[in-house]
């Protein structure tokens, strides 16, 4: 079972590598990197949209980090 949980601490690390290169980016004003890391950030948006969802019902749970689907009321893990 796909746990949500999961897939949002894989997406709290792509924001974060995304952020440490923009900030390199701008110290360095290398353009290219961040144009990269901007593409990085916004990817890892898309991905937690597509991936942060309840495992029994398909429910998109948003900003909810709770334990269990506002929808089914199954507990995520």
């Amino acid at each position: 079972m796909k746990s949500p949980k999961k897939f949002n601490k894989i997406f709290l690390a792509i924001l974060a590598v995304s952020i440490i290169m923009l900030f390199i980016g701008m110290a360095s004003e290398n353009i290219p990197l961040l144009g990269f890391a901007l593409l990085i950030a916004f990817g890892s948006f898309i991905f937690r949209a597509i991936t942060f969802r309840c495992p029994y019902c398909g429910y998109y749970l948003g900003r909810r980090s709770g334990t269990y689907c506002p929808r089914c009321k199954k507990d995520i893990e």
